[in-house]
């Protein structure tokens, strides 16, 4: 039994246990990690962030955590789309008043929100 791994961000990973091969690609490894990251926020942010995720994602958008550092967040905004209703899709500002509400509320120690 025996395990070999190279950088985990860039290559692949083989395990081989009871003489078979497992290859996990770099996706799930990175995957894990962006999963690993998440988990490791602020209960409080991540719940500002799952309730907007809810709004944005209704009309297809999504946030993405960029980074958290003391007293600062910065969350990417993809902004979504609806065709049949284009006033409905959430705006980069509107997200960002939802947000900075939100966050004084219930994570008051983020004192500055980023939203790119």
């Amino acid at each position: 039994m025996g395990a070999q791994y190279t950088s985990m961000k860039t290559q692949p990973v083989e395990l081989t246990a009871y003489g078979g091969a497992i290859n996990l690609k770099v996706e799930r490894v990175l995957e894990r990690e962006r999963q690993m990251a998440t988990t490791s926020v602020d209960p409080a942010v991540q719940l500002v962030l799952d309730n907007m995720q809810i709004i944005v994602g209704s009309e297809a958008g999504s946030l993405e955590i960029v980074d958290v550092s003391e007293g600062r967040l910065t969350v990417r905004y993809n902004e979504g789309r609806n065709d049949e209703c284009p006033e409905c899709v959430p705006t980069h500002d509107m997200v960002h008043q939802m947000m900075t509400a939100s966050l004084k509320v219930h994570a008051p120690h983020v004192a500055e929100l980023d939203l790119q």
